[in-house]
């Protein structure tokens, strides 16, 4: 690789005050990462001031002028951002004039793939994994192999599972700084964080709402039966479902929540980002889709519109002042957007100023003077969450922001996302502050981060209440989840078995949305697995029987089952085709299906090729080893990384021999000596290029050479193998005419002169093998190709000198009119020779030091 060092001096100064101190170790850590290698990979939380090591970089890097910079972000206000924030650096205006930086984002990157950069900065670099622009991201890379490369983001891991660390930064996390850690340093502030349990859709029944219905049941029927002291106990059980009952149904409305909440004059006309929803609360989406699909944005537009114009009742008790209300969507203009949050800004009233908004201020967006942040869309992604989260969040923020988490982040019931991340906060609280905390004990209360809910005690109600069934031995949840459990065990079990998969490989996890006759499934099965519906032993070996991972702590929720059935399927169709060809060994058989772009392999309409791609890309490191082993016996190369369609070697190796073997018999026929044959299809370009039952082998054979000459790869060891076989030297350059068929013209009219002269007794000295200018040999013109290589305009192989001059040592001589030798010529002056050793060295050295691409395909080269 070639070195290329942007920076003037290895030395680093932090005197121009650009970075804070937790951030000047992270620097030099990538400078350090840039010095030795190519690229560097920063993972520090939202709010730590990313973009000030970026602006700090080019600094540095505006000191080599001759040296052009891309900075890539996710949209283009981030862009407008950066700039301005270049500009209030102290003395960056002298940097914008000697540094050639150019922006872009990610939807615009595949413009400026074909340009020379030294330095690629990938601002929220999660997007380099993302289908529409991820391609972009990799062309770029390769046209720059040299280019130093650094990317960001404070939330890396993507929802569809792509590790692009792991891709494009070699799998090292240069820096690393998680928001836990850096609330626990004090880098950034601990939130004043709230939840609500709040139910926008009425009609919908919460996980706890459905546990006190069943279980009243239950115990009203065990009653009837029960012995006096049972009996006693049962009451008990039902007064307190009953008075849990009573509690969730007064649980407060959104006017109380945000009067209850923003009980300060401050925070009543405070500043507030409201992230809002895709869809309707409670209704199912995809969150994996949502990032870029179109048919959320009508709908979610509506939701917000109604969400702003709900407002004025919602916080119309906090005061007399109606809150001003801002708006932001993609539907919108960039002009309405922009306005809308330069308003927001630079608004200074005595109101509540609240900006709504859905995606538009997730990522990279820092607003002064903002008091926190409503969250009204739920998510069971960690990343979103700590991406809404992070709005309130900076360094120089506010020193205790207030989150306000009306729908609980809950997909779950129990808050698993926001209690997960208040144990990492916590815990690396203790550890950076344990011997303070051990000198003073009530220090923990005031810089511990802890979770406050509005409706806590009834919370607490319930979460007792839960453990006391549990005691006295409750069922009814447990059975009303095993009987619908069961409905969907049998379907899975039906699509199983008519994709024949073997019993190990089924998967009887409940994916997100699964509702049956009704019933939640969903949340009955994470109810069990997390312990909110209680098991007892003989309940939990039912569960166990049926999927014995049901408990798995992390489970990963890929229906291995039925992507193997189809990749199954998919392989045995390719086997029935290359079987029906006849001669394509075994490990020639191109038996992965295409996993990206508009050829991606689809199987009865499901999506085979993105499948693989997303478990090769990272679901294979969750996968169990059973997985592991039964895709290797179906695929042994599973792993191997295919960029775009495959190359179908089976398929070009069945047609190259098929054309050799031809090729092969007419040589025979003509007795033509093995060194002499031409067994390469002729070039794409030719006027014969090769067609065999439609199948394009002189372009694919040109492609398959020219690939081979840019990427090694392309050509693995057992494919070389098998081509060095069929076509010795193929890796040569293509010798243009048929020098074999020449020779055979030559030795039949050599052999009939020499039966002429043998009939009239000449002596070998004094036979005359002069080749008229226009002697035809069956067709050929040998007399027209002789004098042609004569005058050195047809080169030939020393091999071939050699069998002519075994029939004629003066072959090559030229000849008066009369047949007599002119003396005096040299073989060297008169012939033109190809250098076949030298075009075979040259041959391996361009395919052992090439540039690593990939064959894109076996018809059309790929730029």
């Amino acid at each position: 690789m070639k070195e290329v060092n942007v920076f003037q001096t290895d030395k680093i100064s932090f005197k121009d005050g650009i970075l804070h101190g937790h951030n000047q170790d992270a620097y030099q850590k990538m400078r350090d990462a840039l010095k030795y290698g190519n690229r560097a990979f920063i993972e520090h939380a939202t709010g730590t001031g990313k973009s000030y090591l970026a602006i700090k970089l080019l600094k540095d890097v505006a000191s080599r002028s001759d040296k052009k910079v891309l900075y890539v972000t996710s949209q283009k206000h981030l862009i407008h951002d950066f700039e301005l924030m270049c500009k209030n650096v102290k003395k960056f205006s002298k940097v914008e004039r000697d540094i050639d930086l150019e922006t872009t984002t990610y939807a615009s990157l595949n413009k400026r793939v074909e340009e020379h950069f030294d330095l690629i900065i990938f601002d929220e670099a999660q997007y380099m994994g993302a289908k529409k622009w991820g391609q972009a991201a990799e062309t770029i890379l390769k046209n720059n192999p040299d280019a130093k490369v650094v990317g960001m983001s404070a939330t890396p891991e993507r929802l569809d599972g792509k590790d692009v660390v792991e891709e494009f930064f070699e799998g090292e996390v240069t820096s690393y700084l998680p928001t836990h850690k850096a609330i626990a340093k004090e880098i950034l502030p601990v939130p004043n964080y709230w939840v609500a349990q709040y139910k926008f859709d009425k009609n919908t029944k919460t996980d706890d709402e459905i546990f006190i219905e069943d279980s009243l049941v239950e115990f009203k029927e065990r009653l009837l039966t029960a012995d006096p002291k049972e009996k006693e106990k049962f009451e008990q059980i039902i007064d307190d479902l009953y008075k849990a009952q009573r509690a969730v149904a007064q649980t407060p409305e959104l006017p109380t929540i945000f009067e209850q909440i923003l009980s300060t004059e401050k925070l009543k006309t405070g500043k507030f980002i409201v992230f809002c929803p895709y869809a309707k609360i409670g209704e199912d989406f995809n969150e994996d889709d949502i990032l870029e699909e179109e048919q959320y944005l009508d709908k979610s537009l509506a939701n917000m519109k109604k969400f702003m114009e709900e407002a004025p009742e919602w916080f119309g008790a906090l005061n007399e002042k109606t809150p001003v209300v801002y708006g932001m969507h993609s539907k919108f203009s960039n002009k309405h957007n922009e306005e809308s949050l330069n308003n927001f800004i630079n608004d200074k009233s005595k109101n509540l100023r609240l900006i709504y908004s859905i995606n538009m201020l997730t990522l990279g967006k820092h607003l002064k003077d903002l008091d926190g942040v409503i969250m009204l869309r739920p998510t069971a992604s960690k990343n979103v969450f700590l991406q809404q989260l992070g709005r309130a969040l900076s360094v120089k923020g506010t020193k205790k922001p207030l989150v306000i988490d009306v729908v609980g982040n809950l997909n779950y019931s129990d808050f698993e996302i926001i209690k997960d991340f208040e144990d990492e906060v916590n815990q690396e609280i203790e550890k950076e502050h344990a011997a303070e905390m051990q000198r003073n004990p009530k220090k923990a209360t005031q810089i511990l981060f802890n979770v406050r809910a509005v409706n806590q005690s009834t919370m607490d109600l319930i979460k007792s209440l839960r453990e006391n069934v549990e005691r006295v031995g409750g069922s009814a949840s447990f059975d009303k989840f095993m009987y619908h459990y069961q409905i969907f065990v049998d379907k899975k079990n039906e699509m199983y078995d008519s994709l024949d998969v073997p019993q190990e490989l089924r998967n009887f996890h409940v994916p997100e949305g699964t509702i049956i006759d009704g019933y939640n499934l969903t949340a009955g099965y994470n109810s069990v697995k997390r312990g909110i519906i209680r098991t007892n032993e003989q309940q939990k070996a039912k569960v166990n029987e049926i999927y014995p991972i049901w408990k798995k702590e992390k489970e990963f929720q890929f229906d291995f089952g039925e992507f193997y059935g189809y990749l199954k399927k998919y392989v045995q169709e390719r086997h029935a085709f290359y079987d029906a060809l006849g001669d394509v060994p075994m490990e020639l058989r191109e038996l992965q299906p295409v996993t990206a772009g508009k050829n991606a392999t689809i199987i009865d309409g499901y999506p085979l090729g993105q499948k693989l791609g997303n478990f090769k890309w990272d679901g294979y490191k969750r996968a169990l080893p059973i997985e592991i082993e039964y895709l290797s016996h179906l695929i042994p190369n599973w792993k191997e990384e295919k960029h775009g369609p495959a190359f179908d070697f089976g398929k070009f190796y069945h047609y190259l021999k098929q054309f050799v073997d031809t090729k092969n018999e007419y040589y025979d026929a003509l007795g033509v000596p093995q060194e002499l044959r031409i067994l390469q299809p002729p070039h794409s370009q030719s006027s014969n290029a090769i067609v065999i039952d439609g199948y394009k082998l002189s372009q694919t054979f040109t492609i398959f050479k020219h690939r081979c000459n840019e990427d090694y790869s392309t050509l693995t060891p057992i494919r070389k193998k098998y081509l060095d076989e069929l076509l010795p030297g193929w890796e040569n350059d293509k010798i243009s005419w048929e020098y074999g068929l020449f020779y055979v013209r030559f030795k039949q009219f050599i052999e009939e002169k020499d039966k002429y002269y043998d009939s009239i007794g000449t002596p070998k000295h004094l036979r005359d093998y002069r080749i008229k200018q226009k002697e035809v040999i069956k067709d050929y013109p040998l007399g027209t190709k002789l004098d042609r290589i004569k005058q050195g305009k047809v080169p030939i192989s020393k091999t071939l000198d050699d069998y002519l001059s075994a029939l004629d040592p003066n072959w090559w001589k030229k000849r008066n009119k009369h047949g007599k030798i002119i003396e005096g010529q040299k073989k060297e002056e008169t012939l033109k020779y190809f250098e076949d050793e030298n075009i075979l060295q040259q041959s391996l050295n361009k395919t052992k030091n090439s540039k690593q691409t990939t064959l894109l395909g076996e018809d059309t080269p790929q730029k």
